[in-house]
Formats: C-alpha cells, sequence, structure tokens
C-alpha cells in the first residue's frame, strides 16, 4: 500500500534515533537523514519525500518552508511531522498528543494543578499545549533568565508538576539534572521528554523522594502513531502504542544481573545473550580484559579499594549502554554511584542460589571460613535494594533463563 511513499526523519544528530524502528511497525518504509543547517531548506524543497518527521534543531527553522501550519503546531512554535498535499507541505505538532497520551496513562493528573516546565526551546512549548490540554491551573516556563529561572526555583516551591522539556541528563551526558526536586514542597508528578537514558538523574531524583514520575519513550512511540495516522490517513488503535512501547523498552533495556559470588551470572548471563540477541558483558572479564591481571591477582598486589575503582569505571561504561546483557560481580551493589549507572537503562535482575552449590574456589573475598554469610548480611539489603525482579537459579538454566525473561517483561509492562 505504501509501496511508492517516501518517510523519514530529518535532524542534525540522529546516530541514536530510534524513529526508524518504530516507524517500520506501520508497515511503510522510512529513513533517517542527517542534515546541516545549510541543506535543511534544499531538503524541504526538493526531497519528494511524502512525509517527514523533524527533530532537533529543526522544529522551528523548518517552519519557514512550509505552506501551512496547523493550530497545534502554531500554538506550539513548532513543528515536528510534515505531510506533503497537492498544494506544499503542511506542519504539525503531533509531541502533544504524545504527552498528553503519556501523562495520561501513567495515571497522573494536571487538572488544576500548578506546572513547571524546564526549558523553553520547541519541546516546552509542546508541554505547555500539552498541560492546558490537560487543565493545568497555572504554567510557568523555567529558563536560564527572566523573571522564572533555574536559579531563583525557591520562589516556585509550591509547584505540584515538575516536566522537564530540556536535555539535560540525554545520552552521552547521563547523570546530570536541569534541577533539584527536593526544592518543592508537594510535587505529584514529575515528567521527563527525555527517553535515552530511560531514567535520567531527573527520574532518579523523583523515585528518591517517593515522586510518581514518567519518562519520555512512550511519548516518543505515542507522538510517531499519530504522525503515521497523517502520513497515512489510516487510524490506528492506541493499543499499538502499549505494544511498540514495550518492545521498544526491552530492546533499549540492558538486563543487569546482581547477586552473591557463584549464584551463577557469568553462565546465565550468557545463556541470556543467545536467547535474546543481546550482546553480553561480565564486568569481571572486562576489568581482567582491561588491567591485562587476574581478579584475585588485582586484590592480592593492589587491594580491593582498587578493585572497586576498576569496577566502577567499568560500571559507568558499560551503564551508559543499551540493549545488552551485563552480569556484575558480586560487589558491585556496593560501588558508588552503581545504583542509577546500572540502573538507567538496566532491569537488575537478582540471581539468587543455594549456598550449598556456591564455589569459593578463585574469590579472593570468600577464602575464609564463614566469609560468604558475612558478606551475604552486608550485601543483601542492597541487593533488595536495586532488584527490579528476584530470580532463583537452583533448577534447570534454561528455566531460569525463561524465568527472568518473563519477569523482565512483566516488569516493563508496569512502566
Amino acid at each position: 500500500m505504501f509501496e511508492n511513499k517516501r518517510y523519514g526523519v530529518i535532524g542534525e544528530h540522529l546516530a541514536h534515533s530510534r524513529s526508524k524502528e518504530i516507524h517500520a511497525r506501520f508497515g511503510y518504509d522510512y529513513s533517517v537523514n542527517e542534515l546541516k543547517p545549510e541543506e535543511l531548506g534544499d531538503f524541504v524543497q526538493h526531497s519528494g519525500y511524502d512525509g517527514f518527521n523533524v527533530t532537533i534543531p529543526y522544529k522551528k527553522a523548518v517552519m519557514p518552508y512550509l505552506s501551512r501550519i496547523d493550530a497545534y503546531a502554531a500554538a506550539c512554535g513548532a513543528v515536528n511531522t510534515v505531510v506533503k498535499e497537492p498544494y506544499g507541505y503542511v506542519g504539525y505538532n503531533t509531541d502533544v498528543f504524545g504527552l498528553v497520551y503519556m501523562i495520561k496513562s501513567a495515571g497522573m493528573s494536571l487538572q488544576g494543578k500548578k506546572t513547571l516546565i524546564l526549558g523553553k526551546g520547541g519541546a516546552a512549548l509542546a508541554a505547555y499545549a500539552a498541560a492546558k490540554e490537560l487543565n493545568a491551573a497555572e504554567i510557568l516556563f523555567i529558563t536560564r533568565g527572566g523573571a522564572d529561572n533555574f536559579g531563583n526555583l525557591e520562589r516556585h516551591s509550591d509547584a505540584e508538576i515538575i516536566i522537564n522539556a530540556t536535555p539535560v541528563g540525554m545520552y552521552p551526558n547521563a547523570g546530570e539534572s536541569a534541577v533539584d526536586l527536593s526544592v518543592f514542597d508537594k510535587p505529584s508528578a514529575a515528567v521527563d521528554l527525555v527517553y535515552n537514558p530511560l531514567k535520567t538523574a531527573f527520574i532518579f531524583q523523583a523515585e528518591l523522594l517517593g515522586i510518581p514520575y514518567v519518562s519520555g519513550l512512550k511519548m516518543l512511540v505515542a507522538q510517531a502513531k499519530y504522525a503515521a495516522e497523517l502520513f497515512t490517513g489510516e487510524a490506528y488503535l492506541d493499543s499499538v502504542i502499549e505494544e511498540i512501547y514495550r518492545d521498544m523498552y526491552f530492546e533499549a533495556s540492558n538486563i543487569v544481573l546482581i547477586g552473591m559470588p557463584s549464584s551463577g551470572k557469568t553462565e546465565i548471563g550468557k545463556l541470556l545473550a543467545e536467547k535474546t540477541g543481546k550482546a553480553f558483558a561480565d564486568t569481571d572479564e572486562v576489568i581482567e580484559r582491561d588491567t591485562g591481571i587476574t581478579i584475585p591477582e588485582i586484590f592480592r598486589t593492589q587491594g580491593e579499594a582498587a578493585f572497586r575503582e576498576y569496577e566502577r569505571r567499568v560500571i559507568d561504561e558499560y551503564g551508559r549502554m543499551s540493549g545488552r546483557i551485563i552480569s556484575t560481580g558480586g560487589g558491585s551493589v556496593t560501588v558508588s554511584g552503581a545504583y542509577s549507572a546500572l540502573k538507567q537503562n538496566g532491569i537488575a535482575v537478582h540471581l539468587v542460589r543455594d549456598k550449598a552449590k556456591v564455589d569459593p574456589t578463585g574469590r579472593p573475598l570468600l577464602s575464609e571460613p564463614g566469609a560468604y554469610e558475612r558478606l551475604g548480611a552486608v550485601r543483601m539489603p542492597a541487593y533488595k535494594r536495586f532488584a527490579d525482579v528476584t530470580v532463583s537459579n537452583d533448577g534447570e538454566k534454561e528455566k531460569t533463563v525463561e524465568e527472568i525473561l518473563k519477569k523482565a517483561k512483566a516488569f516493563i509492562a508496569e512502566q
């Protein structure tokens, strides 16, 4: 049906764009087009595309090249979807609908609530339109300058909804947050439009403070569904949003195996990688490869503190990646910053095993009698804090793998 149609996305840096894989689910070809600013006008005027999406930094810059702008796009001052009509290109903004869908599906209400929008770019303007659609009582932009800025947030400590519409915290600058959420007295929701990583520093703050939160992947999928309807003229059920979202969340997620030494994390990790097609990494093996020294030798010659520093660096590196199986050392949960590093893209699976099956060979911290019990007493609270799911590894390995995947997908369905 769409054989002769051309669709795609334009932007300046699209190496990590997920638009192609989303739009492929709607049955048409979709290309990714990185453009330099001076190439934008030529693309719009001569590419011949039947429709295309627009992302940073061209959501505003594309507008002068269009024949018409719809009301939502005009209100936002930004276009993210362009459709070819007989008289020229028409600009739309499906980000508004995507954000409204994401907020509603998370069970959040903006009705009558004071809402702060961080930023003033195209995404922030879409957030403003969405907040109006959801009947927020007062909507304020927080910017670097002006009366309401990041330096005087205390004057709005009564804000109930905080929406991050800045790129702060986006990969590769994970770990940064535009604001300190503890400034606010009683926020009822934290909404982040960033989707890579799956959980940003902004979201981790909300989690720590007990604030209900939602991050941007579902908005990305939802706005693409509305764009697909504009491209094709067909109506799609909202259930397709949930289906694609779950699949994309799983594809983007790392499955991070945590647990006591000799719980079988490496063996199960390799089987998971084989089953899912995700790349496998064992943090201990990476440390040995990078240092050229075995783990026992590091402990013997440099001490545990040196090993933990090597481990911290590897956790930080691999935690930023996505779509992997990561087997961690037993003490990884004690490493500074490991929680956010491993869980920004990771589903943490606590693998448990009967102590009778533990093999202490080559494990420096298990060399003394009673060491396993002492380690367990210290680490078990951290394993429980990290774990999104817990799975026993006392039975057949294939069944352990199946149980991990079943529980991981159930966890995603709840997000």
